[in-house]
């Protein structure tokens, strides 16, 4: 799934990526870290990624909404950080 909104694409999303986009939130719940790991990386489907790991659909619909905003800010923030 493409999120036109933020540019993230489910599965395509580099670990190290996660794991900066999520510092940069107050997300800590270890299921919920892990189903939008697993949804975000790895690529199951969001729908699987919740009930797999135990996660209420609407806490991890809202979650990911954070993530991509924190994505949205962090791709605002480079242009002023140019490539050496």
């Amino acid at each position: 799934m493409v999120d036109t909104d933020s540019g993230l694409i489910a599965g395509k999303v580099d670990p190290r990526h996660f794991e900066l986009l999520l510092e940069g939130t107050s997300i800590r719940a270890p299921a919920l870290i892990e189903a939008l790991r697993e949804h975000l990386v790895d690529g199951l489907t969001a729908s699987e990624a919740w009930t797999k790991h135990g996660v209420n659909m609407s806490q991890f619909s809202r979650r990911l909404d954070v993530i991509r905003a924190e994505h949205r800010r962090a791709a605002a923030l480079s242009e002023f950080y140019p490539l050496r």
